[in-house]
């Protein structure tokens, strides 16, 4: 131990000195690695930091610009508090062919693509392939964000702008190539409808989708812009039609298939018009009832029920008042043989639409469970119809039309309603009953639809009387026998007016085609 002490103390000093420089080189080498190692640490967590609150920022933009669409479907509705109107013109028609919805202090139209954030270059593309909207205000109709979507003025979800137009030819365009429906540049002008029928989409060239064909329908975009705080950029577009239920009637009261029992009324107030707009129903503002006349009673071709007759004989002979039936035909009785629109052309095609309009009902009446066999033979009353409705009244019943299906009998009682009401079972009226809109009387082999006593109501818009179904419930092949009696008659007669057809199936969703995002 001496010895290793006296060694120590005789080591020169210089060499003590480099083993201390060794350890000191050692000691930054380390902390230099424990401070990349924590700077490594600390990029890294605010790279995550930042990803996220991209990843935030492009949700927000994401649901903001899809509350935008939503906002433009439920506007679009007529039953929609605040309702916007649909553009009827095809981009370089002579009136508004955009309706959008903006946010405060928003212009998708003014300037250009380098002057505005908000400028409206998807449209300005489908239009005509340049990035300039036409000149002036007159081509578009401008509505306020509705705060039930946008949310409170103090935060408002930041969608800029929606647009609904009608879909043209010429639609998406994407990374420089437009698309177009039938795959035909030179008709990129021409207006796209909906076949309902066959669903899928047509490119017409006449004036509108109906005028094309009764199956057709306008298709929508609506296109919606968002642009958070933070600058993400959103735009989404989907393409939508009316869910309409198609109906269409050949006369004022139609009866397809066979003719079982028809008797008609002995009272002399009592009439069938064909005539539009006949009748005394509530005049709706903005329409004219001016359609074609129409047969007062249109049946199917063919013998009735007995085989002894045909059905316009059958309906002839049976009429105790012949010149009360008035229409398109010239002479009285006006009954004829007629063609029923494609929706309602049979019991498979008819039972399409009735699950739609019973999604869709105001009041629904339902036995609870739903019988095995499917056939209901419950009886409701108007009552129960009032009682299905929210607070359980109907405000102006004659001017407020609802959609009433009543699975099983119904007797309307001396009361007056509008809409579309559909009865599956035997449905009574009595002489101051009374309807404006359409009436469906179908569904099982007991369909039969009875008038009863003096009064003075009214039917107008049209009455389609037809058996579905037979009484296990079971879907016909075609229209089953079907009874149309009337027992005294009062003065509710049945007119035609094609007013309160069209105003009763107005929209009441609007179906989805095609949805995508749109690169800005």
């Amino acid at each position: 131990m001496n010895n290793l002490r006296a060694y120590r103390q005789r080591r020169p000093s210089s060499t003590l000195r480099k083993e201390a420089g060794v350890a000191l080189f050692a000691a930054i080498i380390a902390l230099l690695l424990v401070t990349a190692v924590a700077a490594g640490m600390i990029i890294l967590s605010n790279t995550e930091i930042n990803v996220d609150a991209n990843y935030r920022d492009e949700q927000v933009a994401l649901f903001a610009a899809k509350a935008g669409l939503q906002e433009g479907r439920d506007r679009a509705l007529t039953g929609n508090a605040n309702p916007i109107a649909l553009p009827t013109f095809l981009p370089g028609g002579a009136g508004s062919y955009a309706s959008y919805i903006i946010a405060s202090g928003v212009s998708p139209s003014s300037g250009s693509s380098t002057t505005n954030t908000y400028y409206d270059t998807e449209f300005a593309n489908e239009l005509n392939g340049t990035m300039t909207l036409p000149s002036g205000s007159g081509w578009y109709t401008t509505y306020a964000t509705n705060g039930n979507y946008s949310g409170p003025s103090s935060s408002p979800v930041p969608y800029q702008w929606v647009r609904v137009n009608l879909k043209v030819d010429r639609s998406a365009y994407n990374s420089g190539t437009p698309y177009y429906v039938d795959g035909n540049s030179s008709n990129g002008a021409k207006q796209v409808c909906y076949d309902s029928v066959n669903q899928h989409e047509v490119v017409i060239s006449a004036a509108s989708c109906s005028a094309a064909s009764a199956n057709y329908q306008p298709v929508y975009d609506i296109t919606s812009f968002a642009v958070t705080p933070n600058g993400t950029h959103r735009m989404l577009q989907d393409e939508v039609t009316p869910m309409s239920f198609n109906l269409g009637f050949p006369s004022a009261l139609t009866i397809p298939g066979q003719i079982g029992n028809f008797a008609g009324a002995t009272s002399n107030p009592y009439h069938m018009n064909g005539s539009d707009g006949s009748g005394s129903a509530p005049a709706i503002a903005g329409c004219t009832a001016n359609a074609p006349a129409v047969p007062a009673i249109g049946v199917s071709p063919g013998n009735d029920a007995a085989g002894t007759q045909t059905n316009l004989a059958k309906v002839d002979g049976s009429l105790p008042r012949p010149d009360h039936y008035t229409g398109s035909c010239g002479s009285t009785p006006c009954v004829a043989n007629v063609t029923l629109n494609t929706s309602m052309s049979s019991p498979a095609n008819l039972d399409q639409i009735l699950p739609l309009i019973e999604q869709n009902a105001n009041a629904l009446l339902q036995p609870s469970p739903p019988p095995a066999n499917g056939v209901s033979t419950a009886n409701y009353g108007w009552s129960d119809v009032t009682g299905a409705l929210l607070g359980g009244t109907w405000t102006n019943p004659s001017t407020n039309p609802q959609i009433v299906y009543v699975d099983g009998n119904f007797d309307l009682g001396p009361n007056t309603g509008s809409g579309i009401l559909v009865v599956t079972g035997n449905f009574t009226y009595h002489g101051n009953s009374g309807w404006n809109g359409i009436i469906l009387v179908v569904g099982d082999g007991t369909t039969t639809f009875l008038g009863q006593g003096g009064g003075n109501g009214e039917f107008n818009g049209a009455v389609f009387v037809a058996t579905t179904r037979d009484a296990n419930g079971n879907q016909l092949s075609n229209f089953g026998v079907a009874n149309f009696d009337i027992s005294g008659g009062g003065g509710n007669g049945i007119y035609y007016n094609s007013c309160w057809i069209n105003t009763v199936q107005q929209p009441v969703s609007y179906q989805l085609l095609s949805s995508k995002e749109i690169s800005h």
